[in-house]
Parts: structure tokens; sequence; C-alpha cells
């Protein structure tokens, strides 16, 4: 599977962080969208204009997402929730870094250097989600009909259950 292919299947994936209208859902929801749009015209030099617009909007949006507080903190022993939201700030950090990168690569029409960004953005998604997302929240996944990633997610449910 291409870089590409595995950022459009994740991202497909509606619900990111928490639950429905809190302001950290929303932004990775917005985050979510423009990386969706990003992945599907990545490459076609006739979109670039609109391509780095899309992702001004995902890095606006990381930003945003960086300063909020993941519902999980709740579930963290207080001794150790500022550790947590050090490193919650650390992976957005990242994420913007690899944002950026995708824009130079994306300005400088480098396909190769635009892939190698996106599986780490990927990559840094679906890490993130693992150790930020509420796990009450990976309960109630949207995902699109036959996505394995949520099903998976489910059997790890019931065997930690």
């Amino acid at each position: 599977m291409t870089a590409a292919a595995l950022i459009l299947c994740c991202a497909h994936s509606t619900t990111f962080a928490e639950g429905d209208g809190s302001p950290l859902h929303d932004k990775m929801e917005q985050m979510g969208k423009a990386l969706h749009a990003v992945t599907k015209q990545l490459g076609d030099s006739s979109k670039k204009e609109t391509t780095l617009a899309l992702i001004a909007k995902l890095r606006t949006n990381a930003a945003a997402a960086r300063e909020l507080t993941p519902t999980k903190v709740k579930t963290i022993p207080e001794k150790n929730r500022a550790e947590f939201m050090a490193d919650y700030k650390a992976a957005m950090d990242d994420l913007i870094s690899q944002i950026d990168r995708l824009a130079i690569a994306v300005k400088e029409n480098k396909p190769e250097a635009q892939q190698a960004a996106l599986k780490e953005i990927g990559e840094t998604k679906q890490d993130s989600h693992v150790t930020y997302r509420s796990k009450q929240k990976e309960h109630s996944t949207e995902s699109s009909p036959g996505e394995k990633r949520n099903g998976e997610h489910s059997s790890k449910e019931r065997e930690d259950d």
C-alpha cells in the first residue's frame, strides 16, 4: 500500500479524538478532512495552490489542537498528568513539523518527499491516537465499510475487557 493510500484510508475515519462537539474533536475532524483532501489531490500540479491551502489549514488546526487538552487526561493519575500533557504537546509539535515538511515538498514539487511526509503524518496519527485518545471513544469509532483497523480495535478491546 502506498503512503497516499494509507493516509487516505486513515483519514477517512471521522472520529479522531474526543467526544462529539469537544473543541479537540472539532480540530481533529477538520484536520482529517483537510488531510483527506490533500491526499486525494497530492501530485496533481494543477492543484498545487489548493493543496498548499489545505496543508495550511491542516497546520492551523494542528497548532490549535496542541493547545487543547485530551479528555483522556482525566484518566491519568494526577502525578502523571503534567508528563502526559508534555508528551501530547511534543507529539503535536512533531506533527506540525511533519506538516511543514509536506508543505515544503509540495512547494518544491518533490513527490518522494511528499509521500515520505504523508507516511510520517499517518504514523504519528496512529501512534498518537493509541496514546492520547480516550479508550471509551474508540468503542464508537465511525469508519468506512470494511475498514480493518476498527475491527482490530474491537477485538483488542474485547481482549482487554
